[in-house]
């Protein structure tokens, strides 16, 4: 058990990064677990993504031209920040590669239940047959984020190690919480919560894809998630979403631009949505204003 899924990431960091290791992440991805990494003097190498997920001959390419590799970051499915989820076939792929080579994958899964298209895929730890995918579950998404009661799940050995190194760091996680989770399982339907997480979301989901065709120039192309918490917009090239953020701000919008979510250099022309957390009627607003803003430049 883990203080959130943060804790996971920094404790893999703590346990398998020295000076000069490479950290291979997906092109773009989630800023906290790339961060995680930065202590422990390491580099990155960022592998390129298409709308199946990770592009196996990028990661194939990278993993052959730098022998340091010691970890690669993913998160299958509904990526932060692109809301894409990889298909069975390129798990597959991903898997058949990542044998090949001395390195360990941590597969970060905070949006795996929140699936409200499409058919289940399974994890790649599902697909793990020598211990090499430290898997990271949360209840962030599913129950209530400050909880911060998450879980890794990893090869025996690998197990011990993190066990010996979370009770040097606070000895336990936060076991009232832990009881409260448990409990909520005992007496109510989780599986039925999660459907209602589920269908509250494609509706929020479904309204904003659907006003960001009206409403966005045709120059501007963003994701379609079958689940998760985002979508993914790119602008025309040389239009710079973090120069045009106060502008949107003043407005009575904002987004996370893009670039920040890359471990080196990033693409500037695009920006992260968050669809969960406004009112259908937030969104109904924030679109229109996005797009006025997105017309004066794309």
């Amino acid at each position: 058990m883990t203080t959130g899924s943060q804790q996971g990431l920094a404790m893999t960091a703590m346990l398998f990064l020295d000076e000069g290791d490479i950290v291979v992440a997906e092109n773009p991805s989630y800023l906290g677990g790339i961060n995680a990494c930065r202590p422990y003097g390491c580099s990155f190498l960022g592998v390129d993504t298409d709308e199946d997920g990770i592009v196996i001959s990028d990661l194939e390419r990278v993993l052959a031209e730098n022998p340091k590799v010691k970890l690669l970051y993913v998160i299958p499915n509904f990526q932060n920040p692109t809301g894409r989820a990889w298909t069975l076939e390129r798990r597959k792929q991903f898997m058949e590669v990542i044998n090949r080579y001395d390195v360990v994958v941590i597969e970060d899964n905070p949006y795996g239940e929140i699936r409200f298209k499409g058919e289940h895929i399974p994890c790649l730890k599902s697909m793990d047959t020598m211990g090499k995918v430290i898997y990271l579950g949360s209840c962030s998404k599913i129950l209530c984020p400050g909880l911060r009661v998450a879980w890794i799940c990893a090869a025996p050995e690998h197990a011990v190690m993190y066990e010996r190194l979370k009770e040097s760091l606070d000895l336990q996680c936060n076991e009232f919480a832990q009881l409260q989770v448990v409990e909520y399982m005992k007496n109510y339907d989780v599986e039925g919560h999660i459907r209602k997480i589920q269908a509250a979301y494609k509706e929020k989901c479904d309204l904003m894809l659907s006003l960001m065709e009206e409403n966005f120039p045709a120059s501007v192309k963003f994701t379609r998630p079958e689940g998760g918490m985002f979508i993914w917009v790119e602008l025309p090239e040389g239009l710079d979403a973090d120069g045009i953020l106060d502008e949107a701000v003043e407005a009575g919008v904002a987004y996370i631009p893009g670039e920040f979510f890359y471990a080196n250099d990033g693409a500037k022309n695009a920006m992260r949505l968050n669809f969960t957390t406004v009112s259908e009627e937030q969104i109904r607003k924030g679109i229109v204003l996005l797009a006025d803003v997105l017309k004066k430049h794309a």
